[in-house]
């Protein structure tokens, strides 16, 4: 089991799609602190200024902006990014795990050997969390850094445990779509066609569920930091916002916020009920991926595109 993952992980690293999927997602976390300390030294940059302008009049200077800005929420486009290319990163490290066996033709003669296809499951799962514990690691890493060299001291032991909990919830979240690739490649033994059937998920989570749910267009839904504006009164989306709870995408915006210390103003909604949608997921699509294991005949491990 643990010789499966260890190899699973290292034939990854063969493959350029994820290679150039980690390093984007590497990327936009140095982006994400980037654009918030660009952010950071506009604003002070005009409070300077302000602060001239109300002197030479003999006006009361406001207060600095950002002397109560959390430092944490300097990352929270992070809320952002790890849906959109993370997600898409899991999705195609859940599809390889799969699909590099069928294409190498070595899955016949795995079973050959007296492995059950349990531990042969397992392994693979273990893999598929080998791999995204070391991209959120260095994300985090990344983070920490970028913290320290934004703020120029380290984040203190709260900021720091909160942060580690908002990587924990990514890492689970990046496990359902490695979930969702990896029962796609099962069930239609076809790369081109898990690829597509795992996107259509991916689509659903993040931009069909929440605007059913509740009304918000696709791109107001990714604006991470301010409460969206109802787009409709109407019976129709009254109703819809009963399945709210259930959109994983939006509620893991939502922890993510409040971990991140950036929750818009008057979420005062309970952070652990908001969790219990993502741990169902992650029981269920595990569950389905075991059930389809057990179901595949010798034949159909043996096919590929």
């Amino acid at each position: 089991m643990i010789s499966i993952a260890l190899q699973y992980a290292r034939s990854l690293v063969r493959e350029k799609t994820v290679v150039v999927l980690m390093l984007m997602l590497f990327g936009i976390t140095i982006a994400s602190s980037f654009i918030g300390w660009s952010s950071h030294h506009t604003v002070i940059a005009a409070y300077n200024q302000t602060i001239l302008t109300f002197k030479s009049s003999g006006k009361v200077i406001p207060p600095n902006p950002f002397a109560t800005q959390p430092a944490l929420s300097i990352l929270k486009n992070m809320v952002i990014y790890v849906p959109l290319v993370g997600a898409l990163l899991a999705i195609i490290i859940g599809q390889i795990s799969v699909m590099a066996d069928n294409v190498a033709g070595t899955t016949k003669l795995i079973f050959s050997r007296p492995i059950s296809r349990r531990d042969y499951l397992a392994g693979k799962l273990m893999g598929i969390s080998y791999v995204l514990l070391a991209i959120i690691s260095i994300c985090l890493s990344t983070s920490v850094v970028s913290l320290l060299i934004i703020n120029s001291q380290l984040p203190s032991v709260r900021e720091l445990a909160k942060l580690f909990l908002f990587y924990v919830l990514s890492f689970c979240y990046l496990l359902f779509f490695a979930l969702v690739g990896f029962l796609a490649a099962l069930v239609t033994r076809s790369q081109s066609l898990a690829l597509l059937g795992a996107l259509a998920v991916w689509i659903v989570v993040s931009f069909v569920i929440p605007q059913f749910a509740s009304g918000v267009s696709p791109v107001a839904s990714l604006n991470p930091a301010t409460a969206p504006v109802d787009a409709t009164q109407s019976a129709f989306f009254r109703t819809t916002q009963i399945a709210k709870p259930l959109s994983l995408g939006e509620e893991y915006k939502s922890v993510g916020l409040k971990l991140l210390d950036a929750s818009p103003e008057g979420d005062r909604t309970s952070t652990l009920p908001q969790l219990i949608p993502l741990a169902v997921s992650l029981v269920g699509i595990t569950f389905l991926a075991r059930r389809r294991m057990n179901l595949l005949t010798v034949h159909e491990e043996t096919l590929n595109d």
